[in-house]
């Protein structure tokens, strides 16, 4: 019998039904080269094919089919991954993490470690790194093995523990997300994190639907304001804010609300328009 057969599988004295039916897998398994008896098991099973008789020509055709498929795929993600973490290593400039580092420093102020720590976390598995449900000491090992460089930058002291966990939370956040953004991290804390979409970010999980169409029914009553367009596009609601912050907020916004990324043509409508009144707002 064959030594990949399921856990279970034995001969008392008879041939069982469940070691005939394997023993035909292995044989269809046999005539097609680097097929396991397993694989033509699962194949029987899921396409719900008698599992008594050997495959057929067009059976065995489909199974190759999509063996190669699974592969062709699991290849293709492999080389995405790949070329997002040269990507990432080409980015990850001494000169950029040195800037995320300074613009983070005061995120304490504005935000909070729970949305700080969903930020990093949702970002691991885009660079190959295994999701986690919450930071440990393993993770911040893993991502300076990832990122060298990252190690020169100490976050365990200077501050209270929780101001620190955002800062490093945040930092290593937008690090992984460089392989997706253009240019370099704006200085101003705000703008550092509406530039990586952390405002954005953070308002899909602190504000429900029916809060955003709240503040959308405020705007068409005729109570639109500067701190509402702020709202829609996930900018702070006071502060300073630049022309390339708030075109980084609207980008970040709009993969939320774009129809075709289950939004609506209201919701893009309504972060257009708002986009468009900020940067007026501006003088430009």
């Amino acid at each position: 019998m064959s030594s990949d057969s399921p856990a279970g599988f034995h001969d008392s004295g008879a041939v069982s039904l469940q070691a005939r039916r394997w023993r035909i897998c292995s044989q269809d398994a046999s005539a097609m080269p680097g097929v396991t008896a397993r694989q033509v098991h699962i194949f029987k099973v899921e396409q719900r094919l008698d599992r008594d008789r050997p495959l057929s020509d067009d059976g065995r055709r489909a199974l190759l089919e999509l063996i190669d498929n699974h592969r062709r795929q699991v290849h293709g993600e492999a080389a995405v991954l790949a070329e997002r973490i040269q990507r990432l290593k080409r980015r990850a400039t001494p000169h950029r993490l040195g800037a995320i580092d300074g613009a983070v420093e005061s995120a304490p102020s504005i935000t909070t470690s729970d949305s700080a720590v969903c930020f990093l976390l949702d970002a691991l598995e885009t660079v190959g790194l295994q999701r986690r449900d919450r930071i440990d000491q393993a993770l911040w090992s893993d991502l300076e093995e990832l990122i060298p460089s990252g190690k020169v930058f100490d976050f365990t002291s200077g501050g209270p523990e929780e101001d620190n966990l955002i800062r490093r939370c945040l930092f290593w956040g937008v690090v992984l997300r460089l392989p997706t953004l253009e240019g370099d991290p704006p200085q101003d804390t705000a703008d550092c994190l509406a530039w990586c979409g952390y405002a954005c970010h953070d308002r899909g999980r602190a504000r429900s639907a029916s809060q955003w169409w709240s503040d959308h029914a405020d705007r068409m009553a005729g109570r639109p304001g500067r701190e509402l367009d702020r709202r829609l596009l996930g900018l702070p609601a006071e502060g300073r804010i630049t022309v390339e912050a708030v075109k980084a907020a609207y980008k970040a916004a709009a993969r939320e609300a774009h129809p075709d990324l289950g939004g609506s043509a209201e919701q893009m409508t309504a972060i257009i328009q708002a986009k468009e009144r900020l940067i007026q707002g501006l003088g430009l």
